[in-house]
């Protein structure tokens, strides 16, 4: 037998011993017991944002107790028993997930990696309280838990077309019927906030929304609203809007104006304050 011939027997050996052990091993693990259950959360976010200011709306001690709910008998199972698939259906039928993937590690551990959804905005509209999400997708606010997004509310006009739960206020902006609805405004005007590159226009706490259908928006700092109008041309809007916080508002002082409309194009009109500034 040549050197070349056993070269390749010996290849051969040593392929055929090694998926042998690794049969062997997957077999054990199958066999053995859950060897404890761990739960990664992080926050859907998009590149633009800092990861470190997102908090996830659920925490890995809440999924995991959810899952414990579920699947009593978890940590006690066979790794062959446990059904990952039907984990993740479970976990992506909760209102607070966007996705979950779940496996089990060469220990027998099972690992599920959560992403939970980002409300950009918390909208209070006839007796609702709901979140809305960078997609224009609606879902609950949480009873045990709140998030640190901006507030709308106002005048809308007419009921909601569905229940908040069951809303895309995405597909409703495609609609000839749903296009102007206050809601898609409000959404185009929270993402473009959200979105902002340096974090710069999150001074913003509160959207309202008036009976003339324009968007005022109030600071975190300061005593003046902001009057946006539509949602039509934001960049410019705030461009300008940036260039007063600049190098206007800071010689007049923060609380001379009680309103600051930028509504209207290549220009900005304030409205005096008449009586001193009250503290919101």
């Amino acid at each position: 037998m040549n050197k070349h011939r056993r070269k390749i027997i010996l290849i051969i050996i040593s392929i055929v011993a090694i998926a042998a052990v690794a049969i062997a091993a997957a077999v054990a693990r199958n066999e053995s017991v859950v060897g404890g259950l761990s739960v990664h959360v992080s926050s859907s976010n998009p590149q633009k944002r800092d990861a470190s200011d997102v908090k996830p709306l659920l925490s890995p001690s809440e999924i995991e107790q959810m899952l414990l709910d579920e699947y009593p008998g978890l940590t006690s199972s066979r790794v062959k028993d446990v059904d990952t698939r039907g984990m993740e259906r479970f976990l992506r039928a909760n209102p607070y997930i966007e996705s979950a993937q779940v496996g089990i590690s060469v220990g027998g551990r099972v690992i599920a990696n959560t992403v939970t959804r980002r409300p950009i905005v918390r909208v209070y509209c006839n007796g609702y309280s709901f979140f809305v999400d960078r997609y224009g997708r609606c879902f609950q606010t949480r009873k045990n838990g709140n998030a640190d997004v901006i507030v709308a509310s106002g005048d809308f006009l007419g009921p909601l077309p569905n229940e908040p739960d069951s809303l895309d206020i995405s597909a409703m902006q495609e609609d000839t019927l749903l296009w102007s609805h206050p809601l898609v405004n409000i959404w185009k005007l929270a993402l473009f906030l959200d979105e902002s590159a340096d974090g710069y226009w999150r001074i913003f706490d509160q959207i309202f929304v008036e009976s003339s259908g324009d968007l005022v928006l109030q600071p975190k700092f300061g005593n003046h609203d902001i009057v946006v109008g539509d949602t039509a041309d934001l960049d410019e809007k705030f461009s300008r809007l940036k260039r007063f916080y600049a190098k206007g508002l800071p010689h007049a002082g923060y609380d001379s104006y009680s309103r600051v409309n930028i509504k209207y194009k290549e220009q900005i009109v304030c409205t005096k304050r008449k009586t001193p500034a009250k503290s919101r």
